[in-house]
């Protein structure tokens, strides 16, 4: 008896670690969740567009189009992936109709799993 107790314990002993090795995963799973419908409800006031942030906009406009040929950085002779930030980023950029909001999503989600 006392030996099945022992091998009882043992198992809930790897059980409860085994759980408590998932609660930081499952914390920054949670916590990207939120911060990716945060990003896609946006702000409360109107987002405007400049600098930085507005070349990449004009980017994806042309990667739309299938004529962005450079990436972020390329341009600039270094050696970022090039055009294929903006070619991951379409298919969000037309579920959401040419949206700037979804971009920032979009783009913490990318950066989230790769």
């Amino acid at each position: 008896m006392i030996a099945i107790l022992s091998i009882i314990e043992k198992a809930d002993l790897k059980l409860y670690r085994r759980v408590l090795s998932c609660i930081p995963f499952l914390l920054l799973g949670a916590g990207a969740i939120i911060i990716f419908f945060t990003l896609m409800e946006g702000y409360d006031r109107k987002m405007y567009w400049d600098g930085d942030h507005a070349m990449f906009l004009l980017d994806m406009f042309h990667a739309s189009k299938l004529e962005q040929t450079v990436g972020i950085a390329s341009r600039f002779g270094w050696a970022h992936p090039g055009p294929i930030n903006y070619y991951l980023l379409l298919p969000w950029y037309y579920f959401s109709g040419g949206g700037e909001q979804i971009l920032m999503a979009a783009t913490f989600a990318y950066n989230i799993f790769f």
